[in-house]
């Protein structure tokens, strides 16, 4: 992968990833995430598309989060990025999904698609886990942190698992990677305190969703069957709005997976965006 950065509409920085020959296309990343973390999907199209997955502000090679962050910012950088590099491609992944569709309300995207975007439906999305979370940051008790988001979202059949259990479970996990330990503490230290800004940012814009019927792209709503009911019913609200919006439902699948069934999930992008 070769890396680059532009500049946005306030003169951050923002870096990313590019891979791949053909028309252009960008990878949003989803909430506690960073751009490689779709390096594997990235791969997947790159046989027929210029893929460029963006740090978003606060990970990697990108500036930092500022005190005025907002969904602007996020929408800036998005489209900054789609007019340096041409991209009439955008696929977003949760918050990503929602930073897609925000964008696509500021200006005018061809085709997106956008897998399971937490769509804030009368305060829908749960935040009750937030305050413990951030404690938990505060604290670098990171193995902590994850596993009450994890418990929180109830986006895997894992959150069944009480806290400590997964706590276990999560630093196990680290275990069975040796030499991983600096790395992942540094990665954790970048993108879990990153989830606080998106939870605020997915709260401004509660009951907000009528302005997607402006939308004219053309756009794939997808979710997987076993992820929770609040990022299941936006697909079906969504469709209703968007005048050239489709859902395609993937049979057993969680929130996880563009990152875990990548494969799949590119056989669907390329199928769309062809």
């Amino acid at each position: 992968m070769e890396t680059g950065h532009i500049i946005s509409k306030d003169g951050s920085r923002i870096g990313y990833k590019k891979t791949g020959t053909g028309d252009a296309l960008i990878i949003v990343h989803g909430g506690g995430r960073m751009a490689g973390d779709y390096e594997r999907l990235a791969m997947a199209l790159a046989d027929m598309y210029t893929v460029y997955t963006y740090d978003r502000r606060g990970r990697g090679d990108s500036d930092a989060i500022t005190e005025d962050h907002c969904i602007e910012r996020e929408c800036d950088d998005l489209i900054s990025l789609i007019k340096a590099t041409g991209a009439e491609k955008v696929f977003g992944h949760s918050m990503g999904a929602i930073i897609a569709l925000e964008a696509s309300c500021r200006v005018y995207i061809n085709n997106i698609a956008l897998y399971e975007p937490p769509v804030q439906i009368n305060n829908s999305v749960p935040t009750g886990f937030m305050d413990s979370f951030n404690r938990a940051v505060h604290n670098k008790q990171y193995e902590r942190a994850m596993a009450i988001s994890l418990k929180g979202l109830q986006m895997h059949e894992a959150a069944r698992l009480p806290v400590w259990l997964l706590v276990i479970i999560i630093k196990l996990m680290r275990a069975w990677k040796p030499g991983k330990g600096k790395d992942w503490k540094r990665r954790m230290a970048q993108t879990l305190p990153t989830m606080q800004t998106d939870m605020a940012v997915i709260n401004t814009l509660n009951n907000s969703y009528g302005k997607y019927k402006k939308i004219r792209s053309l756009a794939l709503l997808m979710g997987g069957s076993k992820s929770p009911a609040y990022l299941l019913q936006p697909l079906d609200l969504l469709k209703s709005l968007m005048p050239y919006a489709r859902v395609q439902l993937f049979p057993g699948y969680y929130h996880v997976a563009p990152e875990e069934q990548y494969m799949e999930i590119a056989d669907t992008l390329k199928q769309f965006f062809k």
